[in-house]
């Protein structure tokens, strides 16, 4: 899914938004967040 179409269900209030950000996003934000922990 396209961010576009990702906002657009954030709009909405579409508990899809939720799922589809984390499919999109989930691993890479988990990741960069894993990192920015161990420089803490």
């Amino acid at each position: 899914m396209e961010d576009r179409e990702i906002v657009a269900l954030f709009f909405r209030r579409d508990e899809d938004a939720i799922r589809e950000t984390d499919l999109r996003y989930g691993a890479d934000l988990y990741s960069l967040s894993l990192r920015i922990l161990e420089t803490a």
